[in-house]
């Protein structure tokens, strides 16, 4: 904002002379019209110290009456104040000051006088960077001079500051997924399911449960507690999955959290997509399976059952290093049915052609793996020797005697879990060799032993 400032230095004759110019005929009659109103055309010097548009001071003269008495436009002067006058040092301006100035020297009656200065623009309009100044009721004595310094003051540069902090923001991180009893489920089918996360900013989280496949769950997924400790949150959610046996296969994405406006919280992409950051991802995916098996009870109007048929004996077929006892800790569960091969499953299914086969499975037979069915899957052959069908065939016909109540242990149980993991990945497992697909040749030896009945114990 503009601001005005007067000064009156004195009232002295001594004065008179300094910074003046000499009046000529115009200033000497103030009651001439012509010279009470100059005109503009001057020529007038621009402002370039402190770039305004300032070209020189226009002057208005009016009695304390109020009857005008002057008006003169004046051009800037070449010296500038206090330019090493001693009278004009420190009164206001420092020594080594130097402020651009116009004069008007002029002679009036003696009497009382209101005095303004508008600076003005090289056009003659009056300036929109520094404000007029003016005194009232200023004496003129008899015989001698009265001079003041009034003070235009001007409007500097709008300047501001700018100071950029470039932080970075880390996703979270998913440390661990428990399930409770087991990713493997028999009729009825409950689950609980807590994972661990933590975010190394330390921002707060947000979990969100999906399911991605699979018949859609009679409860949840919902939560059931939240704890957070030494930086970490773990949240457990309850699911109850329908009466069928099926794959289901479920996403968990944590968010992290920042403040959008004071007490409310927005996940990070949403603040990155509101701030004209376009679209950002900020969060940590898992996706993961639950298997259901509801075991197959059989009609009563059915003539067929398992003693009917035949079953392929292939306990004398050789098997490489397959068949120790003590490949599986012996924690049985004490149940009836002994396993059965994987050709027993391919040929014995509710769409054999054979009466005597056509049997349904204790899990449907169309449940998926990697988009194929898993009856299409045991009846795929291998090729090149793609260890991925070879394990798949044993890891089903696995899943499928367990669900028909052959004896399980705790270790069968890991090496089922860390098959299922294997064959979740859906890539090839073809020569050469790598280190999935040795290892998935090593675990389907080892169910290839459990389900030609050589491994655990069965009546």
């Amino acid at each position: 904002m503009a601001t005005k400032l007067l000064a009156l230095l004195g009232l002295a004759t001594a004065l008179a002379a300094v910074g003046c110019t000499s009046a000529g005929p115009e200033d000497s009659d103030p009651t001439n019209s012509a010279s009470a109103y100059g005109s503009t055309g001057l020529a007038l010097s621009m402002d370039i110290k402190g770039n305004t548009d300032v070209a020189g001071m226009r002057y208005l003269i009016k009695g304390c009456d109020g009857k005008d008495v002057l008006q003169k436009d004046k051009a800037l002067e070449d010296l500038q104040l206090p330019g090493m006058i001693p009278q004009f040092v420190n009164k206001p301006f420092d020594a080594h000051s130097s402020h651009l100035f116009a004069d008007h020297f002029m002679v009036l009656a003696a009497g009382c006088y209101d005095v303004k200065v508008v600076p003005i623009t090289k056009s003659g309009e009056p300036s929109k960077d520094c404000a007029k100044a003016e005194a009232k009721n200023v004496y003129v004595y008899d015989k001698i001079t009265t001079e003041i310094l009034l003070v235009s003051q001007c409007k500097g540069p709008e300047v501001g500051a700018l100071d950029v902090i470039a932080a970075i923001n880390h996703p979270p991180v998913i440390k661990s997924l428990k399930y409770h009893p087991s990713k493997f489920l028999q009729c009825p089918a409950e689950v609980i399911l807590c994972a661990t996360a933590y975010d190394p900013d330390n921002d707060p989280l947000e979990f969100e449960w999906k399911q991605v496949s699979g018949p859609d769950p009679l409860y949840g997924p919902t939560v059931t507690t939240e704890v957070k400790k030494d930086g970490k949150v773990t949240q457990c959610v309850k699911i109850e999955l329908p009466r069928e046996s099926a794959d289901h296969v479920f996403k968990l994405n944590v968010y992290d959290l920042f403040h959008l406006s004071p007490g409310e919280k927005v996940r990070a992409e949403d603040w990155f997509k509101v701030n004209g950051y376009g679209e950002v991802k900020s969060r940590a995916t898992l996706k993961f399976p639950l298997y259901v098996s509801c075991p197959y009870t059989k009609d009563p109007h059915e003539d067929v059952g398992f003693e009917d048929v035949e079953v392929e004996d292939d306990t004398n077929k050789p098997y490489e290093d397959a068949g120790d006892q003590d490949v599986i800790d012996q924690d049985v569960v004490d149940n009836t049915a002994c396993p059965r091969t994987q050709g027993y499953w391919g040929t014995h299914h509710r769409f054999a052609s054979n009466r005597s086969q056509n049997i349904a499975w204790p899990i449907d037979e169309l449940s998926t793996l990697c988009g194929q069915s898993w009856l299409q899957i045991l009846h795929t052959t291998p090729a090149g020797g793609d260890a991925w069908y070879i394990l798949a065939h044993q890891y089903i016909a696995a899943r499928l005697n367990i669900a028909a109540h052959a004896p399980s242990s705790q270790q069968l149980s890991a090496t089922l879990t860390e098959a299922a993991d294997l064959l979740a990945k859906c890539v090839p497992l073809v020569p050469p060799p790598t280190p999935d697909r040795d290892r998935a040749l090593e675990l389907e030896k080892i169910l290839v032993a459990y389900n030609e009945g050589r491994l655990l114990t069965c009546h």
